[in-house]
């Protein structure tokens, strides 16, 4: 009935376009095996690439806490490691080998031991002074054994009589070691006491004469301005290097001799009361040039030079139940010399 109006070149065109047109679709359509037999839409495609998209990133962010929270575990171990095995040895406190005190059966040569508890307190005069040992020790100067093993110390005080029956200034005992007359003070008649001579350095048995080594008591510098005497029977050690010097009797019996300065010449009762702190002085002596300071037991006396510069300790070991060492040691003081 109706025709078309078109010319038969435009109806021809339009078909021609449309075919264009599907040609066009057809080839830039994605091939259907890529979605799986399934059909999209332009829509469609933007939404998968987007679902893949999220899809990635969220995996990439769960690997991402896992690294992280592997290497802080790793920074964990590491560092309990380090502490352990370097922080904390430099911080533990060292431990200190036990002492083991070793008991020997020979008694070193250098060692010192007391003599007797009479005669000096540890604190003594100072720790550069030495107290002789009556065992087989050796003095510093010396390679001579002073004392045998088997000699023993008579610990107990020894009385000593006082009795001066001449009255002039030595006792009995002191006279009977001399030699003298114990009932004339002066024994040889030459017009000095027995006791001035000895101080004097005279020999009181020969008139006017000095003291020789010929004669009874003999005379010994302990230093260049101290001179003592003691009896030619005794035999003497000495040891510069400890100050010391010892007076011996063929009994055992010894009288020890140290000396020190006085740096800061300390008067005797004040540096006894600080060397014998709670210990009761005995009584004081004097010589012309010296003062000193007994002990209670006699035994020991400390003197000091007029200056108070020099301090010299005698003490006396009474090894037997003879007193007669005491006596001599008495004597020694009564005739000291300081110069």
């Amino acid at each position: 009935m109706f025709k078309s109006n078109k010319p038969k070149e435009l109806i021809s065109e339009d078909k021609t376009e449309d075919k264009i047109s599907q040609d066009f679709i057809t080839h830039n359509m994605p091939a259907p095996h890529l979605f799986s037999g399934q059909t999209f839409s332009n829509g469609a495609v933007a939404k998968t690439d987007k679902a893949i998209l999220i899809s990635g990133a969220e995996k990439h962010h769960k690997v991402g806490i896992l690294i992280i929270i592997g290497g802080l575990i790793l920074i964990g171990v590491l560092f309990y490691f380090g502490y352990a095995y370097f922080v904390k040895p430099l911080l533990a406190p060292k431990e200190t080998a036990p002492v083991t005190n070793v008991v020997s059966d020979e008694t070193p040569a250098t060692s010192t031991p007391q003599v007797t508890e009479n005669i000096l307190p540890t604190e003594s005069i100072a720790t550069e002074t030495p107290v002789i040992s009556t065992s087989t020790s050796e003095t510093a100067s010396s390679s001579e054994t002073i004392f045998p093993e088997e000699t023993q110390v008579v610990t107990s005080t020894v009385a000593v009589s006082t009795v001066d029956s001449d009255a002039d200034g030595l006792t009995d005992a002191e006279e009977k070691i001399i030699g003298t007359d114990p009932n004339k003070a002066d024994t040889d008649g030459d017009g000095y006491l027995d006791i001035a001579e000895l101080k004097s350095g005279y020999d009181p048995l020969v008139p006017s004469g000095k003291i020789t080594d010929a004669s009874k008591m003999l005379s010994y510098k302990i230093d260049t301005k101290t001179t003592v005497i003691y009896p030619a029977a005794w035999e003497i050690t000495r040891s510069d290097i400890n100050s010391t010097v010892i007076f011996a009797d063929s009994d055992k019996a010894f009288i020890q001799v140290t000396y020190q300065d006085n740096p800061g010449k300390i008067a005797p009762n004040v540096w006894y009361n600080q060397q014998f702190s709670g210990l009761n002085p005995g009584e004081t002596v004097s010589g012309d040039t010296w003062q000193g300071i007994y002990s209670q037991d006699g035994l020991a006396v400390y003197v000091f030079n007029k200056d108070f510069s020099k301090i010299y300790s005698f003490s006396c070991s009474p090894l037997t139940s003879d007193n007669s060492s005491v006596s001599l040691f008495h004597l020694m003081i009564k005739t000291l010399i300081i110069k």
